[in-house]
């Protein structure tokens, strides 16, 4: 069988991918933070510029550090919301993954996504979803035990009869055991 050149290119360009991906992931390794302790407890308050209630307003978190660049995150929030002639309340439950990278010795960085099923009710629509959240965040660790950070994300939220989108950020505390 041979080849096309439309085939070559593809197969080259795959290649590059999988070389840059490779050196990113030997970057992160070469500068990672050595802190945190496999696992913690966290809290987070914030929420949508929309005055929606797309993301939960409070988040308890579960952090497990896997090895030093990596993250598993699950999580509960809740927010309740009023629209004046609707109560909006929302429960969700979920869990982030994140990639870590080390800016200084205090400070880091964390980006990935979390995955969330929701219960959403307005007093009309009152159903069962899911949300996905994108997202960026900064960390300064006080030490090895204590950190504080804040994160900004885009929320994709969908249940039955209703579907949003919009930014949201939280500012949060992580304490590692």
């Amino acid at each position: 069988m041979t080849l096309s050149p439309r085939h070559l290119l593809s197969a080259a360009k795959l290649t590059m991918k999988i070389k840059l991906a490779f050196l990113v992931l030997l970057a992160t390794l070469a500068t990672a933070k050595m802190y945190a302790s496999p696992f913690g407890i966290g809290v987070a308050f914030g929420g949508t510029s929309s005055g929606s209630a797309l993301s939960p307003a409070s988040k308890i978190m579960v952090p497990i550090n896997i090895g030093t660049n990596f993250r598993l995150e699950p999580y509960v929030g809740y927010q309740s919301v009023d629209n004046g002639a609707t109560d909006e309340d929302l429960f969700q439950i979920g869990t982030g993954v994140y990639f870590k990278h080390s800016l200084s010795v205090d400070v880091g960085i964390y980006y990935g996504a979390s995955l969330g099923v929701v219960n959403f009710d307005d007093g009309v629509t009152d159903d069962t979803g899911f949300n996905i959240r994108p997202n960026l965040g900064l960390e300064y660790y006080f030490s090895d035990r204590f950190a504080i950070g804040a994160d900004i994300g885009y929320t994709f939220f969908e249940v039955d009869t209703l579907e949003a989108n919009g930014t949201d950020s939280f500012a949060n505390l992580r304490i590692y055991f």
